[in-house]
Order: structure tokens, then C-alpha cells, then sequence
């Protein structure tokens, strides 16, 4: 829910792509989505499915921001004593997408999902929204342009192709692997499979002091010497098939050798999680490996405040890759491993496998969807369950199934399912699901307006707890005022109506009332299957008043959220019997 001004670009393009030319992107607005919903028809989108095997490993293109972001200079809150203390956070997320077409093929495929922090916390943790806003920024720029080059590359091709060009993926899935008033940390899970580049994956963590918002070096958190790299070593031998096993030296050597910078690590809730590349710990080929160090284990190699974790909290998984936690409570970590496989005959997921090593257990089933979306959730009363969302459907509002299964123990037993999935605030975004006793979801059923709070019950599914009100909240929201340079080639969605009388706000699609703003002082307004063109222009109290051809004039005026130098605008529409909030 953001609207986003141009600013100087940030070239963060992958190095391979820095010797192609840019073309353009397509028609979007300030947001970067397409007028189209930024959604290809599924049956003619060939989505390879990932692989282990990396064929080369280029930069990561989600780079965290190296310095603190500005704001306050007073001295931060000392941080919690326990987890008594230590609260969940809100985290949003976009999908964002560019799709680039030739006749009726799909040429290329850009996929990205940056996060940054809901309003209640953002409110709250103002330096720590500053620099995800910053991260999102970077994150979203460096996608969009190596979309432009991807498209100058296969247009290229095209001729030598003949019509057999396959379409070239690039997707950026940022995942939420902690989200306290502690620390954030999210994982960048990357996938690239283009040209030469063949079914790359590669992940990279972004560590966040919550209380200051400066990005975390590996040394805040952790001893960086050899017990460090004993214990990585414990954990990947641990885990391994018998006579894999790696020699003594290899992982202190990678610790002594690999600048901190160039080690990839999340600040998980029970301990520090580390993803190793293919090649940099065995001979190429063997593919990804990843090992996480526990708090309980080695308390004394971690910084005191970072191992002050809540109680409850859930944690986005990274599909075919390996979680590690105490299902069992012996002190040591058991994997967890969501795989899913696609079906490329009918273009979705036919079925998914479920992992855990406590004693070899697998569970599959089979179960077509669009995308698996994994969580693990552990309850305050120690309770352990995976929290598996099928998606039934792709587009602005898919639809989902959620499957849920007790892996308490390390042994998998199926509980049920429900017709909900993470509440989507409009279009393209949702909340992420981080805390068992206050879940925002969409409830299928019922087809609620509001956003219905859950929380993890006794038997593992989610109970309804009641509704927010109201889905809309403007508090904390000042007026910005009209400026050309914030409107010029931009377009805005809808989002919610409310009625001026009772207050009674109503969700609407993105799509059901839509502005664009020219730089020549022109535009248009949708409603629903209706087009007008407007002229536009700034008025002296710093409303926007918008005339239609027929001499109608409409009113707006434009908010910022109130948090400083946030980037995030609404506008407030007023119409013949409603006012209209669009983002």
C-alpha cells in the first residue's frame, strides 16, 4: 500500500546483465505494477521448478542498506531483558510482477516480493521502517532493471529463435525469519533461470536491529572463531547422510577465509541460521547446505540481547530447503523440509512432500496449486505445527487452503484444514503471518469485509477471534498537499469507500476506481467498466480538483502516512455520494 516517487536510480543490476541493453518495461504506474494487474493468463506462464544444483552464483541482487538510516539521535530503549518482554511485530508484503510479451508468448517473467513493517509498527520502530523502506527501495529497483535488460536480451534472440524461446524467470521471495522488537531478519530467496543461467538459487540474509534499525554485522550477534565454525560443522555432520561428512578444517577454514561481508546468515529466533552455496564448502555440484547454530546449545557464543526471543511466533519457510528447530525438546535441532513439485503439463503444483529427521519421517500428498506457501508455528504452550497455504489460484486476490499438520515430536500428523490465507491489504499485498494468537486472515467462507483475527487453538487450527475495526484506519495520516512533480505519470488504486454519514468503510478491488496523472495536466478516472479523460491542477489550499469533459469537477486531497520521509501516500477522493481511499 505504498506510492513510491522516482528518485536517482540505484544500480544494483546483476554483473552478468551489466554489458546488456535496457529496454522499456511496459506501462505501469508509480508503484511499478501493470495496468493489467501485472498477472499473465497461468496456462501460457512455463514456471521451471527449482532446483539445488547451482550453475553459477551472481551477486545478490537485494543488498541491505550499509549505513543507519537518519532520523532521531536519542538514545535508543534498552532492549528487553526476556522474552517476557519481547514483542511480535507486523510485517507487510507486496507482490509485485513485470511480464513482458511478444504476440502471444511470455518472454519474460520478473517476480518480487519486498517487505517492509505494517503501520502499527512502523509507528512504533520509526528507524527500523526507514531502512526496510530503504532495503524495499533497492530491492524493487535493482528487479526492474534487470527486467529491462532481460527484455533487451531476448529481443536479441528472438530472431535466432525462430519461435521456441522459452520464457526467461527471475523471481526475488523475501521471507520473514524474525520480526521482533529485538530483531528482524529477512531471508532473500532468489531464483534465476535465463540464457545461460540455468535454474540458479541462491539465498542471502538481511539482519536488523529492531530498537536502532541499523543493518547487524555477523559480529554483533555472534563469536566469529573456531567454536563457531565447530559448531557448524557439529550441525551440518548432524544432518547428513552417512559418509558425507565433512573434514575438520573445511569449516574453519571457510570462517577464516570469508570476509564477514560475504557470509550469508539470518538472526532466527533459536539461534543463527547459515546458507552456504554450492562450492563453498564441498566440491561443486553437491549443491546448497545450511546449518544453524542454537541459543540453547552455545549460549556463551551470542550477544546477550539477541537471544531474548517472545514466546510465540511463526516463521516463513523457504520451499525445498531445510528449517532447523527443537521439535522434541532433547536440546537438539530436527529438520524441517517443505519440497514442492510442479507439474509443467497442466502448469501447477501437482503434490508436495513434508520432511522431518527425527526418525526419517515423510508425508506426501498429493494437492494441486498454484504455490505452496510454508510456515512453521510454535505455540506459547511449546506446541510445534506447520502451517501449509495452498494457493488455489494466481491473480491480484488468490484464493487459499490452508493445511495444517502437528509436527510436534518430529512426527507429522495431519490436523485438517480451512478455506483462509494471509489477509490480503488491497491488492498484491497482505500481511505476513508472524504471531500464533493474533492471526489476520482472509476467511473464504464467510467472505468477510474486515480482516478476521485468528489464533492458533488447542487442536493446532486457527480459531476466529473477531474483527478489526474498522479494515481502514487514517489516524496518524497529515495532509500533504498537491505538488505536479508528485503526481506526473502516476496511477492510483482503490481501496476502501467510506460512507460520509455513518463512517462505515467497505473494502473495494484495486481496480474499481483508477486514476492516472499525466505530466501534461491530463488523465483519466476508471469506474468499474466506465473511462473519462480529466484535466487536473493544484489548488491554492493544496487539494487536487480533477474536470471531467462534461465540466464535472471532483476533489481530492493527498495524505502521507505520517510516519517522516516514509515515501507512502493515500489520496481521498470525494464523490457524488461516497469518499474514496486509494494508495
Amino acid at each position: 500500500m505504498k506510492k513510491w516517487k522516482s528518485a536517482a536510480a540505484l544500480l544494483l543490476a546483476m554483473g552478468m546483465l551489466l554489458s546488456l541493453c535496457a529496454c522499456g518495461s511496459g506501462d505501469k504506474g508509480a508503484s511499478g505494477k501493470l495496468p493489467d494487474g501485472n498477472v499473465p493468463p497461468k496456462d501460457d506462464v512455463q514456471t521451471p521448478e527449482p532446483s539445488d544444483t547451482t550453475q553459477t552464483t551472481p551477486p545478490d541482487t537485494s543488498a541491505p542498506v550499509e549505513t543507519a538510516p537518519s532520523g532521531t539521535e536519542a538514545e535508543p530503549p534498552a532492549p528487553p531483558a526476556d522474552s517476557d518482554h519481547v514483542d511480535v511485530l507486523s510485517v507487510h508484503k507486496q507482490r509485485c510482477g513485470l511480464y513482458h510479451w511478444e504476440d502471444d508468448a511470455l518472454l519474460v517473467q520478473s517476480e518480487y516480493s519486498p517487505v517492509t513493517l505494517w503501520y502499527d509498527a512502523a509507528g512504533e520502530y520509526p528507524q527500523l521502517a526507514e531502512a526496510l523502506e530503504q532495503t524495499a527501495n533497492m530491492a524493487k529497483r535493482s528487479m526492474e532493471e534487470e527486467y529491462d535488460n532481460l527484455c533487451a536480451s531476448v529481443g536479441e534472440d528472438l530472431p535466432w529463435t525462430e519461435g521456441t524461446q522459452e520464457t526467461w524467470v527471475s523471481t526475488l521471495d523475501i521471507q520473514v525469519r524474525r520480526a521482533d522488537s529485538v530483531s528482524v531478519s529477512l531471508l532473500s530467496d532468489s531464483y534465476s533461470d535465463y540464457g545461460w543461467i540455468e535454474d540458479f538459487r541462491g539465498m542471502h540474509g538481511t539482519n536488523y536491529d529492531t530498537q536502532t534499525g541499523q543493518v547487524l554485522v555477523l559480529d554483533d550477534v555472534v563469536e566469529v572463531n573456531n567454536e563457531l565454525a565447530q559448531a557448524v560443522l557439529k550441525e551440518l555432520n548432524s544432518h547428513m547422510w552417512a559418509g558425507d561428512f565433512y573434514a575438520d578444517d573445511t569449516v574453519e577454514a571457510y570462517f577464516a577465509n570469508t570476509p564477514h561481508e560475504d557470509i550469508s546468515w539470518t538472526l532466527d529466533y533459536n539461534g543463527v541460521t547459515f546458507y552456504f552455496a554450492d562450492g563453498e564448502l564441498a566440491e561443486a555440484g553437491n549443491g546448497r547446505q545450511t546449518a544453524t547454530v542454537s541459543f540453547a546449545e552455545y549460549p556463551q557464543l551470542f550477544a546477550e540481547k539477541y537471544m531474548a526471543v517472545p514466546q510465540a511466533y511463526i516463521v516463513e519457510l523457504p520451499m525445498d530447503s531445510s528449517f532447523f528447530t527443537d521439535l522434541d525438546g532433547d536440546g537438539d535441532l530436527e529438520e524441517l523440509n517443505v519440497t514442492g513439485w510442479y507439474n509443467s503439463d497442466v502448469g501447477l503444483y501437482g503434490s508436495f512432500g513434508i520432511y522431518t529427521d527425527t526418525d526419517g519421517h515423510y508425508h506426501y500428498e498429493e494437492c494441486y496449486a498454484d504455490g505452496f506457501w510454508p510456515y512453521y508455528v510454535k505455540t506459547a504452550e511449546g506446541g510445534h505445527h506447520l502451517y501449509l497455504f495452498c494457493a488455489q489460484n494466481e491473480g491480484a486476490f488468490p484464493t487459499f487452503t490452508l493445511m495444517v499438520y502437528d509436527v510436534s515430536d518430529g512426527k507429522l500428523t495431519f490436523v485438517g484444514e480451512k478455506n483462509v490465507g494471509p489477509a490480503y491489504i488491497p491488492a498484491d499485498s497482505y500481511l505476513v503471518p508472524t504471531d500464533p494468537e493474533q492471526l489476520y486472515l482472509d476467511d473464504f467462507d464467510s467472505m468477510a469485509q474486515n480482516l478476521m483475527i485468528f489464533a492458533v487453538g488447542a487442536d493446532s487450527l486457527p480459531q476466529l477471534q473477531g474483527e478489526t475495526e474498522p479494515i481502514f484506519e487514517a489516524e496518524g495520516f497529515v495532509e500533504y498537499g498537491c505538488y505536479d512533480e508528485l503526481l506526473e505519470d502516476t496511477t492510483w488504486w482503490s481501496y476502501v469507500d467510506v460512507d460520509p454519514q455513518s463512517g462505515e468503510s467497505n473494502w473495494l478491488s484495486s481496480e474499481d476506481v483508477v486514476l492516472t496523472f499525466l505530466a501534461d495536466k491530463t488523465g483519466s478516472i476508471q469506474r468499474g467498466e466506465e473511462t473519462h479523460s480529466f484535466t487536473w491542477s493544484c489548488l491554492e489550499d493544496g487539494s487536487v480538483c480533477i474536470t471531467l469533459e462534461n465540466g464535472v469537477n471532483y476533489y481530492l486531497t493527498i495524505y502521507e502516512d505520517g510516519i517522516e520521509d516514509s515515501g507512502m501516500y493515500w489520496m481521498l477522493l470525494t464523490l457524488e455520494e461516497r469518499l474514496v481511499w486509494l494508495y
